[in-house]
């Protein structure tokens, strides 16, 4: 038998989990709501414009958000101050929303059973939405 020390068999140690990175995880969340945020509202656009009206669903829904639903049925025309503010509003959830994922995705590798909160906020937002 040699003496070679790569012939001994040694207990796998568990590697150590970093630390959470907050500005990592801060910038991970903004990026991945941002980009959330672009499709949904590209994918509006989209619709709009095959509609021949572009921006009306940010417009409408700025509306009846700032203005109430009675003023969404006088709706009639887009509104660039709706569509301005409707927009601040949608991509400031969606950060939220990108920077809780994050956080929770970064959590997992310290804490794996965590995982199944990330599967019920999955099926929350598929049930909500």
């Amino acid at each position: 038998m040699s003496d070679n020390p790569l012939n001994h068999a040694t207990p796998a140690e568990p590697t150590p989990v970093p630390p959470l990175s907050v500005p990592t995880t801060l910038m991970e969340g903004f990026i991945t709501g941002i980009i959330g945020a672009g499709v949904v509202a590209a994918w509006f656009l989209l619709l709009d414009t095959i509609q021949h009206v572009p921006l009306w669903t940010p417009s409408l829904l700025g509306t009846v958000l700032f203005k109430g639903a009675a003023a969404a049925a006088r709706h009639q025309e887009v509104d660039p101050g709706m569509v301005a503010a409707y927009t601040l509003v949608h991509h400031a959830r969606f950060i939220g929303v990108g920077i809780v994922a994050s956080f929770l995705v970064s959590e997992i590798e310290r804490i794996p059973p965590l995982g199944i909160a990330l599967v019920f906020l999955f099926v929350f937002f598929e049930t909500a939405f």
